[in-house]
């Protein structure tokens, strides 16, 4: 498990991370890439634990760690998106 982006507020811990998923076959080395909120005070052990809220989630190949690479790419999108995540603007 590895976190490459945080944001923490009064409320909640919003964190982008990377986790390593079983190989089927497709990628050579598949990982998942999510996005969890988190209560604050509360360590992120595995997306299935109670507190846990998974908000986005993708499998990627991590053969190809590059900037133009789809893991490259996915991983970007994640953490711009996180500071929308954790302060929504108001309808």
């Amino acid at each position: 498990m590895k976190i490459h982006a945080e944001i923490i507020t009064s409320e909640a811990r919003y964190i982008v991370v990377e986790t390593g998923t079983s190989s089927g076959g497709k990628w050579g080395f598949p990982v998942k890439l999510s996005t969890v909120k988190l209560p604050v005070g509360v360590e992120y052990v595995h997306a299935r634990q109670a507190t846990a809220e998974v908000i986005e989630s993708w499998k990627v190949d991590s053969r190809n760690q590059g900037p133009k690479s789809n893991y490259g790419r996915t991983l970007q999108a994640l953490i711009q998106e996180l500071p929308g995540h954790a302060f929504p603007k108001a309808a």
